[in-house]
């Protein structure tokens, strides 16, 4: 019976996210709109770049604008957003999670997921017309050359993806236990993760040396893995799975260990 009861309350929770954030729809669709200006930016330029060189990193200009959609999709999917941990702490507002007989960080990873799955509800359509008009135009060749298997293993990339990007932005939120504004973390993270999660370029465009340290890097799966899967450009799936769920638990149990010690210092007055 209690195991049902906290299945049921998962389920709530999620759902109530959902409905809660469904209503926002139009915040939705304006960072679709975004997404296209940053991605019509990218495509002038790159334009100009291959007309020198017709392939770069086993790129041509085709597979590369694939790849410069697909990591934009993927990396709006799964980008966490109102976590606001640092403002709670900072606020005294982790009081109202303090008290309930859930734990705080489960709570708001099912909250999120709620969240991520109104949006992705909400642009699946626009997102879907993205993907046929740059395959049609730009003969990216999106989904046409991955198998079932890498379909499935997509899902479970997307997944891992949307929690370990929420256990950063978590650890990053708790370091307002010791520091007074956290915030300036969240814009330098944001500009890092930009470069190191594939947006701007694939990896193979960087020198070998930092392929090596990308090869094994948490960030990886923000948006690459899933571009590279979704140009058929994606190898090793097995191990790259193995390698996020390690990721996973790393910042699992970091973020376990960061919450039990700041707790101590957190202090809460109010009337």
């Amino acid at each position: 019976m209690r195991k049902i009861n906290f299945l049921k309350m998962l389920r709530t929770i999620i759902m109530i996210s959902f409905a809660n954030s469904i209503v926002f729809r139009g915040t939705f669709l304006l960072r679709f709109f975004v997404i296209l200006a940053s991605l019509s930016a990218y495509y002038y330029f790159w334009l100009f770049v291959y007309r020198q060189n017709s392939t770069i990193a086993n790129y041509d200009f085709s597979s590369f604008i694939g790849y410069l959609v697909g990591a934009q999709i993927f990396y709006s999917l799964l980008q966490p957003d109102d976590i606001n941990m640092s403002d709670s702490i900072r606020y005294g507002e982790l009081d109202k999670y303090l008290l309930l007989p859930s734990n705080m960080i489960l709570i708001l990873y099912l909250k999120l997921l709620g969240n991520r799955l109104a949006y992705a509800t909400t642009i699946f359509i626009p997102f879907l017309l993205l993907i046929i008009f740059s395959s049609l135009f730009f003969n990216t060749h999106l989904f046409r050359s991955i198998s079932l298997l890498q379909i499935l293993s997509l899902g479970f990339f997307c997944l891992g993806g949307v929690s370990l990007h929420f256990l950063m932005e978590i650890t990053i939120g708790l370091l307002a236990f010791w520091f007074e504004k956290s915030d300036f973390l969240f814009v330098v993270k944001e500009m890092i993760f930009w470069i190191l999660a594939g947006l701007w370029l694939p990896y193979e465009f960087f020198p070998s040396a930092l392929q090596t340290i990308f090869q094994w890097s948490p960030f990886r799966y923000f948006a690459y893995i899933q571009a590279t899967i979704l140009t058929g450009k994606a190898h090793s799936i097995a191990q790259e799975l193995i390698l996020m769920v390690f990721w996973i638990i790393a910042f699992i149990v970091l973020t376990i260990l960061i919450m039990k010690k700041g707790i101590k210092k957190y202090e809460a007055f109010g009337s």
